[in-house]
């Protein structure tokens, strides 16, 4: 029902979604795990709406490290979900990303 919501939320909230992505992307990392089927499907939705709303500029510079340090499957499963939902011309656009600890 909570990923349902998401959803929605991130449909209203559309472009304003980047002032709270940081908080969002740890959410998503988490439920992304969830072993229910509905919830998953919810949070793939979300996750590709985050992707659509959010520049890969931003959250690239939050989700690269959280790779680099921890690379866990919830976390590649919501950056390759973002990368879907982001715009292809956006990306071929990315002239900067975040120098890649390693």
């Amino acid at each position: 029902m909570s990923a349902c919501l998401l959803k929605v939320l991130l449909l209203v909230a559309e472009d304003n979604t980047t002032q709270h992505v940081a908080k969002l992307l740890l959410g998503l990392y988490r439920a992304g795990l969830d072993e229910e089927k509905d919830v998953s499907e919810q949070v793939v939705e979300a996750a590709k709406l985050t992707g659509f709303y959010v520049g890969p500029e931003v959250y690239c510079m939050m989700t690269l490290p959280a790779i680099s340090s921890n690379p866990t499957t919830g976390i590649l499963m919501t950056f390759s979900t973002l990368l879907t939902g982001t715009q292809l011309s956006l990306l071929h656009s990315l002239n900067y990303l975040p120098p890649f600890p390693g």
